[in-house]
């Protein structure tokens, strides 16, 4: 899945309104730090939830349900991918023996 779900959404949400987060748009673009989102769009996603009445009373289903039911959060977060993950291996190899990027196993 390359966008963020109202599943995920409400479980962060849930999980950080039990542990005593006040949710900001901070706190957002910090919990969703592997997602791809602008101060603008986190702010909208702020306010949106705070509309919604979403607190620390509600169980994790019904945030989701909240969610599910507000057409416009489910096109932003539609809209919200994630981020690019790029790994380089640069190696230089002289002499005999194996270069291994990960795990090498050996049946013996």
């Amino acid at each position: 899945m390359d966008f963020l779900t109202s599943t995920i959404l409400s479980g962060l949400l849930y999980d950080g309104l039990k542990t005593g987060a006040t949710i900001s748009a901070v706190w957002l673009k910090d919990t969703l730090r592997n997602w791809l989102i602008d101060d603008n769009t986190a702010q909208i996603m702020t306010d949106k939830i705070t509309q919604l009445g979403i607190n620390d009373d509600l169980s994790g289903k019904a945030i989701k349900t909240r969610i599910d039911n507000d057409p416009e959060l489910l096109k932003l977060l539609m809209e919200i991918k994630t981020a690019p993950q790029t790994i380089n291996h640069t190696s230089t190899h002289h002499g005999s023996g194996d270069i291994v990027h990960g795990n090498k196993i050996i049946n013996n």
